[in-house]
């Protein structure tokens, strides 16, 4: 009797044994899942600030070119215009109204150059105006370690969350 008692006994520490034992194991599954998730929420955010970082510098770049392509018109316009004020200086010293005329040529060809290089400024400001919260409030909801500067690691701070839309909520 005692003998049945013990094994009774035994078989009953056993099978919580068991149960807690699976207990277990189905909490660390939650856990890895959790930290797979995490470590993918991370991945995406990654590729989304790097997205956003290429396609700001991008448009910076394309920017600048146009910049120093219309400063370049500017340049060769202007002296072209120099040129021929020299020529016509030269070759007809009393000709002012011939002066003139080059002279006014070159303000309207330095007011097209103008006003063209501020459109692209607007535009490229209307640009940066639209790119620039967006970056402002990607770097408020996270925080950078580039301990390792060859693999930087973007973490969200606590208590942000990452809407569909794209935005980034504080609670």
């Amino acid at each position: 009797a005692v003998l049945n008692s013990l094994n009774a006994h035994v078989t009953t520490h056993n099978d919580s044994e068991t149960a807690n034992a699976t207990a277990r194991a189905g909490s660390q599954t939650q856990t890895d899942d959790a930290n797979t998730a995490t470590a993918q929420a991370i991945t995406n955010l990654q590729q989304n600030v790097d997205d956003n970082k290429t396609d700001i510098e991008g448009k910076l770049a394309a920017e600048t070119s146009a910049r120093l392509s219309l400063e370049n018109d500017h340049n060769t316009r202007s002296a072209f215009v120099d040129g021929e004020i020299s020529r016509l200086d030269g070759s007809h010293a009393n000709d002012g109204a011939r002066l003139d005329a080059v002279e006014a040529a070159q303000a309207t060809v330095d007011t097209d150059i103008e006003a063209k290089i501020q459109e692209r400024i607007d535009q490229h400001n209307a640009d940066s105006d639209n790119a620039l919260p967006r970056l402002a409030k990607l770097e408020e909801c996270s925080e950078t370690d580039e301990t390792d500067p060859s693999n930087p690691v973007v973490r969200i701070k606590a208590g942000v969350q990452f809407e569909a839309s794209g935005n980034f909520v504080q609670s």
